[in-house]
């Protein structure tokens, strides 16, 4: 699995435990800790995208 890919299923599967939480109201601190991991994953795939571009370049010419 590619480090784009992982990082895409990492930030799927916190978004899905974050809904979870959230459906079965989470304490807010909890809330707040699940957050903060998604905002970690996806500041690391952003930086991946920046670092390298071409990982997203047959993406763009799927349109």
């Amino acid at each position: 699995m590619s480090e784009k890919n992982h990082l895409e299923n990492k930030i799927e599967e916190t978004r899905e435990k974050m809904y979870t939480a959230y459906k079965n109201n989470a304490d807010f601190r909890d809330l707040l800790i699940i957050s903060q991991q998604l905002d970690c994953w996806l500041n690391k795939l952003e930086k991946l995208r920046k670092e390298k571009p071409s990982l997203w370049e047959s993406e763009d010419n799927q349109d």
